[in-house]
């Protein structure tokens, strides 16, 4: 029997009119640096292992901060991609005026154990030092040969996350990005070059058209729509919230629109941490009373086995109120995951988290990671290769001589021929239902940045990629239903490759997410009408609703009022 439960809420709804006065990571870099005392480590720095292809078909990309090492090194190394030290810290003159334990050799030689590469950050939050780097050609350089020097130390890639440029820095930002990533992969050609990206560009002077031509990834800091000395309480980082000016998703459209490309490079930076406010009321939306407390994931866990503990299915988030009144919103296991499951639905390279450590190695978390990008390795995957049998091409390809292609070989064909070249991956599927797909090719300045993928199951299906940037790793193409057994395929061609670029064929991956969908018999309805009364209600409350069970719709067979 179905059940219906209805309550009703008064919501307060208030947009993000004005930013923040300060962003989480400075925040917490005042709030928490001042427990941090240096180390006397001496660890010898164990040599890089080269890593085996990575279960995980997306980025998962953690910051590390000072205060929170050496006590925490990661446990699940096998779920992460990169990790980032943060961080050093730079004067207006471009110097090193903190490096905060770095080089951080216990967790350098952990990573290097793994396999996993290790980010420098570069952190700098007074707006008059970044001015006066960016916009001071001695001072790039400066800064650049500092940066270089700092990650000699055992860094594979440099992350810079200043904390924010005014808009009249916009140019002189640019010219320093573009000028260390020159500098960087000159001397590093594999060492990654990312940046981080407020939640909204309130100084526009973060536009990704500008950043990615030199950039390896953009790092959202998705944190913070709701922040430490803010009006009211609400969600820190609202996914797709209809009470929300600004959320996740739109920061995702806002920097990105609809360009494939841009997705690709940009990660859904989630936080392990939340904010617990005094404010007037227990509801959403109440109005602050004063600053509020940042509450690590750890902490915030523990206290809400004790107090009221509610689920905004808007956000979506938990948050629990307590005494009269405060109010703590955080995000759990459950609201990561369904982040997690939505920056693959929107074509990101992954997710990153600000900050490891907060989370104090909670399994859940891990276990979310696992389930939603550690898919290739799941009992319930298959991946067909270019060497496989099930792989067949039409036309002239060639074999590509480049490392990084799935188990160490690819294909490759030139742009539009007279003759078509085609290459499809049909495999044997043991069970019907529903697969996530994705597709592996190595990345290069010569791709194409349209490549047709057309998918072929119990519907005709289509997207197009781009093979431009961030190769050498699983790429999703989208969720379709296939029959049991042949029949199936995903196949390119090179007919929207334009002359001089070419076209990868590697290998497609196909992750079983469960049974074909059943057709349901019944129409949901567009719209209905909802009559209550007598107002103000008493204990023979009356409702009823329009629309309901007639004309094919679905019955309403229960409906259960509570009144509070």
């Amino acid at each position: 029997m179905k059940k219906i439960f209805l309550a009703i809420i008064f919501l307060a709804m208030v947009a993000l009119a004005f930013e923040p006065d300060i962003l989480p990571h400075a925040e917490h870099h005042r709030d928490f640096g001042g427990q941090w005392t240096p180390t006397a480590e001496r660890a010898v720095v164990s040599p890089k292992r080269e890593r085996p292809h990575s279960a995980l078909t997306h980025e998962v990309y953690g910051f590390i901060p000072y205060w929170e090492y050496p006590a925490y090194i990661p446990s699940r190394f096998d779920l992460i991609s990169r990790v980032a030290y943060f961080n050093i810290t730079l004067d207006g003159a471009g110097n090193v005026s903190h490096n905060y334990d770095w080089p951080a050799n216990s967790l350098i030689a952990a990573a290097n154990s793994a396999g996993v590469p290790v980010d420098l950050c570069v952190a700098v939050f007074n707006e008059a030092n970044i001015s006066s780097i960016v916009n001071n050609p001695a001072n790039r350089t400066n800064a650049i040969r500092n940066i270089c020097t700092q990650m000699s130390l055992g860094a594979d890639g440099v992350n810079i996350d200043f904390e924010l440029p005014r808009e009249s820095d916009a140019g002189g930002f640019y010219a320093f990005l573009r000028e260390l990533a020159d500098s960087v992969k000159t001397r590093w050609p594999d060492k990654w070059v990312s940046v981080c990206l407020p939640p909204v560009d309130w100084s526009r002077t973060f536009d990704a058209d500008s950043l990615l031509p030199h950039l390896d990834a953009l790092f959202l800091m998705g944190y913070g729509y709701h922040w430490r000395t803010g009006p009211t309480t609400g969600p820190v980082a609202p996914l797709d919230d209809p009470l929300c000016t600004f959320d996740i998703v739109r920061s995702i459209n806002d920097y990105c629109g609809s360009d494939s490309f841009k997705r690709s490079r940009f990660i859904m930076g989630l936080p392990l941490y939340g904010y617990d406010w005094p404010c007037v009321s227990p509801f959403r939306g109440a109005s602050t009373t004063g600053a509020g407390t940042a509450k690590f994931y750890r902490t915030a866990v523990a206290e809400s086995l004790l107090y009221t503990n509610m689920w905004d299915s808007n956000a979506p988030a938990p948050w629990y109120y307590y005494d009269s009144y405060r109010q703590c919103w955080w995000d759990d296991a459950r609201s990561l995951d369904v982040k997690y499951r939505r920056a693959v639905a929107e074509g990101l390279m992954g997710v990153g988290f600000w900050a490891l450590g907060y989370d104090d190695h909670c399994p859940a978390i891990w276990n979310g990671v696992q389930d939603v990008f550690g898919g290739g390795v799941s009992g319930d995957s298959i991946i067909v290769n270019d060497t496989d049998a099930e792989f067949d091409t039409g036309g002239s390809w060639s074999d590509g001589t480049f490392e990084g292609g799935w188990d160490g070989d690819y294909k490759w064909c030139n742009a539009p021929t007279d003759d078509e070249r085609w290459a499809r991956w049909a495999p044997y599927l043991p069970e019907a239902g529903e697969y996530s797909v994705y597709m592996w090719w190595l990345a290069g300045g010569n791709r194409c940045d349209n490549v047709r993928v057309r998918i072929s199951g119990v519907a005709e299906g289509s997207v197009f990629v781009s093979q431009k940037g961030s190769g050498a790793r699983w790429h999703y193409l989208g969720n379709y239903d296939f029959h049991a057994g042949w029949g199936g395929h995903v196949r390119i061609d090179n007919g929207t490759a334009i002359n001089g670029t070419v076209v990868i064929a590697d290998a497609v991956l196909w992750i079983y997410s469960g049974p074909l969908d059943v057709e349901d018999k019944f129409s949901t309805p567009s719209a209905f009408n909802i009559h209550v009364f007598p107002n103000p209600f008493n204990s023979s409350v009356t409702i009823t609703i329009d629309g309901v069970g007639a004309q094919g719709l679905a019955p309403l067979q229960h409906l259960s009022v509570e009144i509070y």
